[in-house]
């Protein structure tokens, strides 16, 4: 495709162009929504992912670059502190780390400014004639201006297929198909960040918070989302996600009603507020219920879910695709098993910041310092879980490569293995959490 052809199409959506340029160059690509495509660069070392998503309330353009790397699990950590400090000094764009089956994958974001009508110097770089084919650049200016695509000379066409493996993420959300997210406290803060960082473009997101923190409206508006203090009622959600307590959802539910439409699922993650409840008060629609834990503030939480009936299965990859970014997602087959998560791993981050409490108080009657105590403690479970986390052991594996008949550990555990030690307490601990869920149900 020349000039001359570009300029006839530049009124049309900026993504239309793409997709015509891709297509007049026999790339391959995905479509994904009016105003969103992804194509794959299967390279010598590596694959290489492209998605360019039509922001229309900046006119720009928003560019992510993706490549697979390896990155060993104890390293992880030290390249992500290494990225933020970076993203410190970056003055426009976003680097950061993240998963997608087990391979860490880099990415860097860019929004590109001019969409809406491209001058030809502008669009000359950022697609050549067929003649000179393109090669994608390793690295991107952070200019938002600067070019996207590179001409090469004596370059053979570079074909770009889907790799077999992995795929330029896509989402399914957009401005007139959007995730309303209903509470921005701890926990839908922390499933908020977690969805821009995995790709949901800001502008398919509106928060709906009376008062959000002064951190939360900054992440909303970096983002480029959406944040109101009441919905109108003339929006319908791609995915209403109700985040707030418990306690409030009563009163919360009348005034998000009007925002569940056809095509709508209703996410709750309100300990104890049944699917029967929900319905009460939204009408018959599909839902799930769902129940995560506080560490998904760091990505390293753990979610149980159940699906009504209602749930198609694009539905259900689609609230898959918003959990799973605080970490995995078990999906249980009947509701009341939600109540046993709850009482599991919803409540389970307590019970192991309580195990620190306990190990450094015993400590300290030990005659350590306090304080010496409690980072003594602390370390330990953290590195434990850390362990735990990376090794393909069991539990009851991990715990026996510890113990050295008749040692110190053997000792330690014949008082806690024993028949009034911790396994009965955390029987009566878990019991009652459980009871505590289904009372909240009402």
């Amino acid at each position: 495709m020349n000039l001359m052809e570009l300029e006839v199409e530049r009124q049309s959506n900026p993504v239309d162009m793409i997709e015509y340029v891709a297509s007049n160059n026999d790339w391959s690509f995905e479509r994904s929504g009016e105003d969103e495509i992804a194509m794959t660069v299967e390279g010598r070392w590596t694959d290489y992912h492209v998605s360019f998503s039509w922001m229309e309330e900046f006119e720009a353009l928003h560019l992510g670059c993706a490549f697979d790397i390896r990155v060993p699990d104890i390293r992880v950590n030290e390249v992500v502190k290494l990225l933020s400090a970076i993203n410190g000094q970056v003055l426009m764009g976003h680097f950061d780390l993240w998963r997608q089956e087990d391979v860490v994958i880099f990415r860097q974001s860019l929004l590109l400014a001019g969409g809406a009508e491209p001058t030809n110097r502008r669009w000359r770089c950022c697609f050549p004639a067929r003649s000179t084919p393109a090669k994608p650049i390793s690295r991107h200016s952070s200019s938002s201006s600067g070019p996207v695509w590179k001409r090469r000379r004596r370059w053979k066409p570079c074909c770009l297929k889907r790799s077999a493996r992995h795929k330029m993420p896509t989402t399914p959300f957009s401005s007139t198909h959007p995730v309303v997210l209903i509470g921005a406290g701890n926990m839908g803060g922390a499933m908020l960040s977690g969805w821009l960082k995995s790709g949901v473009p800001g502008s398919a997101v509106i928060v709906v918070d009376p008062g959000p923190s002064p951190a939360m409206l900054a992440t909303i508006s970096e983002a480029g989302a959406t944040h109101l203090t009441a919905l109108p009622m003339d929006l319908k959600a791609s995915v209403l996600f109700l985040a707030v307590k418990p306690q409030v959802m009563e009163t919360v539910l009348p005034a998000v009603k009007s925002a569940v439409g056809p095509g709508t699922v209703v996410v709750s993650v309100a300990a104890g507020k049944t699917l029967d409840f929900l319905e009460r008060h939204l009408g018959k629609a599909a839902m799930v219920r769902a129940m995560p834990n506080t560490p998904a503030m760091v990505g390293r939480g753990v979610t149980g879910a159940f699906a009504n009936s209602g749930v198609s299965d694009q539905q259900r990859e689609r609230v898959h695709s918003l959990l799973r970014v605080s970490g995995p997602v078990e999906w249980v087959p009947a509701e009341a098993d939600i109540d046993a998560v709850t009482a599991l791993s919803g409540s389970g981050p307590a019970y192991v910041f309580y195990l620190v409490e306990c190990m450094a108080e015993a400590g300290r009657k030990l005659g350590l310092q306090a304080d010496l105590a409690m980072r003594l403690a602390r370390e330990t479970v953290a590195g434990a879980g850390e362990l735990m986390h990376q090794s393909p052991d069991d539990a009851s594996r991990l715990r026996e490569n510890v113990t050295s008949p008749g040692g110190t550990t053997a000792a330690a555990l014949a008082v806690l293995m024993a028949e009034n030690g911790m396994q009965p307490l955390f029987d009566a601990a878990l019991a009652a959490a459980r009871k505590r869920a289904e009372e909240l149900a009402g």
